[in-house]
């Protein structure tokens, strides 16, 4: 759920736990935002004020990953995936579970080769 209140923010929502994701606030102190409209399909919602219109975005749009040799590591609709730049060929390596929540997508991996052991981390956990 969006909303906008009297002190300039937007808060999402999370209403299985009641609380809130994440909040925009208005750089500007003179105008507070009166109407609000999200897209179907995307991540995104438009907020309007006396001044105009913000569109903002609800997630990341570049996604994690990480390059050891070869070989380029990334998240692509919930598993990990490996591109080998030699031969050109991606492969699935493991299903990732699927967090709930806003901003629970991979925002940073890192690849250690001596323990062949990638890290995932989010805005609030990391996986191993």
């Amino acid at each position: 759920i969006l909303s906008n209140s009297e002190d300039k923010t937007i808060r999402v929502w999370d209403m299985s736990r009641r609380i809130s994701l994440k909040i925009f606030r208005r750089d500007s102190d003179k105008d507070r935002f009166w109407s609000l409209a999200s897209h179907p399909e995307e991540d995104l919602f438009a907020a309007g004020h006396d001044s105009g219109l913000i569109v903002f975005k609800l997630e990341h749009e570049r996604p994690a990953y990480c390059v050891d040799g070869d070989v380029l590591y990334f998240i692509k609709e919930r598993s990990l995936q490996a591109f080998n730049f030699k031969d050109g060929k991606s492969k699935t390596l493991v299903s990732i579970a699927k967090k709930s929540g806003l901003d629970s997508g991979p925002r940073f991996m890192h690849y250690n080769a001596a323990e062949k052991a990638i890290l995932i981390m989010t805005n609030n956990s990391y996986s191993l």
